[in-house]
């Protein structure tokens, strides 16, 4: 049996992969990431999963397409579905390049 070790990062080293990667634009209003993949469902001291699979990235590529097409379009939800798309792009770019096999991470979103 092969169990695949957890690639652990801190929420505001996301952010500067992402800018790395050149979406800084995608991610100009983020403080931080919790917030943004899981509202209301995190607390200090604790580590979140981060879905970066080819799937979890066409779920939020299909986000955008729908924030963009709603029949009330809110520009702050459309923002906040682009940086969730740009995030996920930048991570799975990350771990490529650095030879991390992993369909998910563990985000410590401690403050």
């Amino acid at each position: 049996m092969y169990i695949k070790p957890a690639f652990i990062i801190t929420d505001s080293d996301v952010l500067k992969i992402t800018e790395e990667a050149e979406y800084g634009e995608a991610i100009k209003e983020v403080d931080c990431i919790a917030p943004l993949f899981w509202p209301e469902e995190y607390q200090n001291d604790c580590y979140k999963s981060l879905f970066i699979s080819e799937s979890a990235l066409d779920e939020a590529i299909q986000e955008v397409v729908w924030a963009l097409n709603a029949e009330e379009f809110d520009e702050e939800k459309y923002d906040e579905c682009v940086a969730r798309e740009y995030i996920i792009k930048a991570l799975r770019k990350y771990c490529k390049e650095n030879g991390i096999d992993a369909e998910y991470i563990l985000v410590d979103v401690s403050w």
